[in-house]
C-alpha cells in the first residue's frame, strides 16, 4: 500500500524475516552497542523499534504489524536463539496466538486447540460459587453469570460470551482462545480467576459490593484553552496513532482506522469516552504540554508518545 510509505510497502517472506533475524542478532547488522540500545527497554516494554516483553516465562524481543487486511509477528527469543515469524492474512490477534503456540511447540510443550478441548459435565451448583465479579484493573471487571444451564462471561464494554466447562474449576471459550481457572478456598468458593490468554496469565481476585461496579465517570467544566496544549499526534505503534483535536469547546481523538470520538474531562488531565469504556491519560511536561497519552482500555494501559 502506497499512501501509509515505508510503514506498508515492505514485501517479505518468512525466510527472507529469519536471515533478517539471524543478521541482527548475529552481529552482521549493527554494532553490540546498538544492538544493546535496541533491546533494553526505556519505556515501558519498548526499547528502539523492538517491544521487550517476557512470555511463557521467556524474553521475547518482537515487533507486530498491521494494516487492512493483514497482522504480522516477527519474534526472537535470545534464550535459545529461536526466531518465530508468523504473517497472517487477517486482522485480529491470532498472529500473536499463533506465534504463542509455535513457541511452546519449539519449546517442547503442548498446545491444545480450542477445536481440541472437550466439554465435560459438571454439577451447575459448582458454577454458583464462581458467579461475581472479578477485577483485572482498576477500570476492568470480568462478570460471571449462570443462565439456566449456560455459564457466561463478560468483561467490561464486551459483550456476553459463553464459556465451556473441561473440568470443575477450568473452563474455555469457544468463540475466542481464551481459557479461565477459578481459585477457590476450603469452602469451594471463588477466590480470583485467571485469565489464561495470549501467552499470559492475568489474576482477577474477587471483589464484593461497590468495589465490584466501576467507577461512574463525571464530567466536569475545565478552561478550553487547556485543550490546546494536548493536541497533536500521539504513536503507540508503528502502524497506530491517535490524534486529538479541538473544535470549539470540544475535544476529540481519533485512532487509526476508527472513527472520531468526543472526550469528557473528569480532570484537567483524565478524560473518558460516552461512546465506549475507554479513557485517556495525558502526561505533561513542566509548561503543562502533554509529551504523551496513556489509553485505559479494556484493562491494559497503552502509552502513545507525541509525534510531529
Amino acid at each position: 500500500m502506497t499512501i501509509p510509505l515505508s510503514a506498508g510497502a515492505l514485501y517479505s517472506t518468512t525466510e527472507d524475516l529469519l536471515r533478517w533475524e539471524q543478521g541482527l542478532f548475529g552481529g552482521k547488522l549493527i554494532s553490540p552497542a546498538s544492538l544493546k540500545k535496541m533491546t533494553v527497554p526505556f519505556k515501558n516494554d519498548y526499547g528502539f523499534g523492538l517491544s521487550i516483553r517476557a512470555v511463557n516465562g521467556q524474553e521475547q524481543i518482537d515487533h507486530g504489524g498491521g494494516i487492512e487486511g493483514f497482522n504480522t509477528l516477527l519474534a526472537y527469543y535470545p534464550a535459545d536463539k529461536l526466531t518465530v515469524v508468523v504473517l497472517a492474512n487477517l486482522n485480529g490477534s491470532a498472529a500473536q496466538e499463533i506465534a504463542t503456540d509455535l513457541h511452546t511447540l519449539a519449546e517442547g510443550g503442548t498446545v491444545v486447540l480450542t477445536s481440541e478441548r472437550k466439554v465435560v459435565k459438571i454439577d451447575q451448583k459448582i458454577f454458583d460459587s464462581y458467579v461475581g465479579s472479578y477485577r483485572l484493573a482498576p477500570n476492568f471487571i470480568r462478570k460471571i453469570t449462570r443462565e439456566g444451564d449456560r455459564f457466561i462471561t463478560q468483561a467490561t464494554g464486551q459483550g456476553q460470551v459463553e464459556i465451556f466447562p473441561e473440568g470443575d474449576h477450568d473452563f474455555f471459550a469457544k468463540v475466542v482462545n481464551a481459557q479461565i481457572t477459578f481459585v477457590t478456598n476450603s469452602q469451594g468458593r471463588a477466590t480470583e480467576l485467571i485469565l489464561h490468554q495470549g501467552g499470559r496469565d492475568q489474576h482477577a481476585p474477587r471483589v464484593e459490593g461497590a468495589a465490584a461496579e466501576l467507577k461512574e465517570h463525571k464530567e466536569i467544566q475545565v478552561d478550553p484553552k487547556i485543550f490546546d496544549r494536548y493536541v497533536g499526534n500521539y504513536q503507540s505503534a508503528p502502524n497506530f496513532s491517535i490524534r486529538i483535536t479541538r473544535e470549539g469547546d470540544h475535544l476529540f481523538e481519533q485512532a487509526t482506522n476508527q472513527p472520531k470520538f468526543e472526550i469528557f474531562p473528569e480532570s484537567d488531565k483524565d478524560y473518558f469516552l460516552k461512546a465506549v469504556d475507554d479513557q485517556i491519560t495525558f502526561v505533561t511536561d513542566a509548561q503543562g504540554r502533554a509529551t504523551e497519552l496513556i489509553l485505559h482500555q479494556a484493562g491494559a494501559d497503552q502509552h502513545a508518545r507525541r509525534v510531529e
